[in-house]
């Protein structure tokens, strides 16, 4: 059939009988109903609403009143636009209708995804700045009044005593314990944020600690040594960690350990690498903390540290940004304090840590 024609009107005829018989005709479209139709004598068959396709069309003749009846078979085809199939408009409303439905709920689900990743870069963006208000108040914790009051002092005494070396040798240590203090700080700037992965080389770190102690050496003389054990099969300058999380520690081990009941004790700072985890080990040998917390309470005027605390939150705040540091404190048998910090870094060297 020509294309776009969906609607056909099928005459027949007999040949080869008289014309004066009374003929009968049937018919069936196979594709619509495998039944004959009823007996008639209109020589014409119509069909509406065709849809595109292949079609046979079946007519049997009978003189009228007998059995007798002969079949003959017709193929066609109807070819049409999509858009001219029975219930085209009601099936395009229904997927209009869904459609519209799915189009909603990708709406809704992208505005939740945006909304929900929105809320997660405000929560992100909050703990970078308690990480900021944590990093630069330990900062501040280390220099603090009474430490700066007592560095000048023993300045002053070297001055009087006439020792330009020993006085020069105290400022050049300070100007170097105040300028790690300040590259941290620039790192830590209120008015920018701290991420996860802010850190300083191993090596930058160890020589503050140095400095510190060092520094320490000189304002208490006789009060303490100290060793420092790096790697020895990791590079050193390849190791990188969060900044200020060790000095702290060192410096309570100082206070609490040895100046409130023990001089001429020991302060070991061990560091070793297993796979990607840095472990720093900080064993002091004075009188422990539970001696310590009661000489402390027994006198008003001991010294308090600060900067322990912060850590403990920049270490909670860093582990809920995805990175790990464990944080473990006991007594040293014999007396003392062992602190160990766990740190994941980037190095990937693997290390045998049996002999540490």
């Amino acid at each position: 059939m020509p294309y776009g024609v969906n609607e056909a009107t099928l005459q027949f005829e007999p040949i080869g009988f008289a014309s004066t018989l009374r003929h009968q005709y049937s018919y069936r479209l196979l594709e619509r109903d495998t039944n004959w139709s009823a007996w008639q004598e209109e020589p014409f068959a119509h069909f509406a609403n065709l849809t595109s396709g292949d079609y046979t069309f079946e007519v049997r003749l009978r003189i009228a009143d007998t059995r007798h009846a002969t079949v003959d078979v017709l193929h066609f085809s109807v070819s049409q636009p999509f858009y001219k199939a029975p219930g085209f408009y009601y099936q395009a409303a229904w997927a209009g209708l869904v459609l519209s439905g799915l189009l909603m709920l990708l709406s809704i689900g992208i505005y939740r995804y945006f909304r929900k990743n929105q809320k997660a870069q405000l929560a992100l963006r909050e703990k970078e700045q308690q990480l900021t208000f944590y990093q630069v108040h330990t900062l501040q914790a280390q220099l603090n009044p009474h430490f700066i009051n007592n560095t000048l002092t023993a300045m002053q005494h070297f001055s009087k005593q006439g020792d330009p070396d020993a006085l020069d040798q105290q400022i050049q240590r300070l100007a170097k314990l105040m300028g790690h203090f300040m590259e941290s700080s620039l790192s830590a700037d209120l008015n920018s944020s701290v991420k996860a992965d802010n850190t300083v080389r191993l090596t930058e770190e160890v020589e503050l600690l140095t400095h510190y102690m060092e520094l320490m050496q000189v304002l208490h003389p006789g009060l303490f040594t100290f060793e420092i054990a790096l790697p020895k099969a990791v590079p050193v300058s390849e190791i990188s960690l969060p900044p200020m999380l060790l000095q702290p520690f060192v410096e309570n081990a100082i206070e609490h350990g040895f100046r409130l009941g023990k001089n001429n004790g020991h302060l070991l700072l061990h560091f070793e690498m297993e796979g990607q985890a840095l472990y720093c080990r900080i064993t002091d040998d004075g009188i422990g903390r539970q001696a310590a917390s009661e000489l402390q309470a027994s006198s008003m005027g001991s010294f308090k540290s600060r900067g322990t605390a912060l850590v403990y939150e920049r270490i909670r705040l860093l582990n809920n940004m995805g990175q790990y540091i464990e944080l473990d404190i006991t007594d040293r048998p014999g007396g003392g304090t062992i602190v160990q910090l766990t740190i994941q870094t980037n190095r990937t060297t693997a290390y045998d840590r049996r002999n540490y």
